[in-house]
């Protein structure tokens, strides 16, 4: 009798996991390029993990002792060590932690969206997480339009421009510039600094955004490496040579700025996303170490565009440089309208 109910629960067991997996096989298939291929095919691989699993358990009496003994203690090792990496990634490397969870993606539990359009990233307005870097944790959180400051603003006296230095990379808000300037000040200040901004963004920034709230001054803060970010978006074509040499040709008087565009969010399939962007953590630890014993395949940067740079800066008579001065003259020119 006890056999018999035995074998009827793995039975039943075995036809959820089954079930399970053929709807999650429907899912990966059914998701839009936005979710990722990658992600997709985490999905798949799963789902035809839970299939195979749902199957053993369903036919789990017919296969002899020391089989089933194999498999439940295999399976059973593969939960602990996903339980393990999830709990404790940094005990791999700081690198395989930051991987891991890290926000600075555009993944669906990630803070940025990339506009096509623009060819740029942009934080999610009104969203909050908590994140981190290299075992420094910090509240993210932004404002309607996509920006971290602590309270609304339809106007500011300062705006303030630039990159992870006044962002906050790893502080807390009551740590940042912004908050700083403004409680050591009567000036109400507004922070529209990002990650990894250069001239190419905060150009855009500036006249989509800050220009709007009206400022008494615009501080532009710069550091050595934005030069060299320029180069960096020529590996994607983001800016090609003709794009640069158009950007600093055109007259001041002559810029224009299209409107980022509106993107539609899919919450049921971001949820799914979200779960398997970095799971099963025993994927990510072998791709991990695969990474280890071979380099990765990224695009280069444009070598004639980048010939001179590095990461402290470009000649002087560079393209990126003259790109980067153009961009300051014409924030400067705006801003003083």
């Amino acid at each position: 009798m006890i056999r018999k109910r035995r074998r009827i629960a793995l039975k039943i067991l075995g036809l959820t996991f089954v079930i399970l997996g053929i709807v999650m096989a429907l899912s990966a298939f059914s998701m839009g390029n936005q979710t990722g291929q990658q992600v997709r095919t985490k999905i798949f691989a799963v789902s035809i993990g839970l299939f195979m699993f749902g199957s053993f358990l369903y036919f789990m009496p017919i296969f002899p002792a020391n089989i089933q003994v194999v498999v439940v203690t295999i399976v059973s090792c593969m939960l602990l060590l996903e339980a393990a990496l999830e709990t404790f990634p940094y005990l791999i490397s700081d690198d395989f932690a930051n991987n891991l969870l890290s926000k600075y993606t555009t993944e669906p539990d990630g803070m940025f969206i990339y506009d096509i359009n623009l060819n740029m990233n942009f934080l999610k307005p009104n969203f909050s997480t908590r994140a981190y870097f290299n075992r420094y944790s910090w509240e993210h959180k932004t404002d309607r339009l996509g920006f971290r400051n602590p309270v609304e603003r339809s106007s500011a006296d300062i705006v303030l421009l630039g990159d992870s230095f006044i962002y906050g990379h790893g502080a807390d808000i009551n740590q940042t510039v912004g908050y700083y300037m403004e409680h050591l000040s009567n000036y109400t200040v507004a922070n529209l600094a990002r990650q990894g901004d250069c001239s190419y963004e905060q150009n855009y920034v500036l006249n989509t955004y800050g220009l709007g709230l009206k400022p008494r001054y615009v501080i532009y803060f710069y550091f050595t490496n934005d030069v060299h970010d320029i180069t960096q978006h020529t590996k994607y074509d983001t800016l090609t040579e003709a794009k640069i040499r158009k950007f600093i040709s055109t007259p001041l008087q002559n810029f224009s700025f299209p409107n980022q565009s509106n993107i539609a969010s899919q919450p049921l399939q971001d949820r799914i996303s979200k779960f398997f962007k970095k799971r099963p953590y025993l994927f990510e630890a072998l791709r991990y170490v695969d990474g280890i014993w071979k380099d990765a395949k990224e695009p280069t940067t444009n070598l004639s565009l980048g010939k001179g740079c590095n990461l402290w800066g470009c000649p002087r008579d560079s393209l990126p440089w003259n790109y980067t001065e153009k961009a300051i003259i014409q924030m400067d020119y705006a801003s003083r309208l």
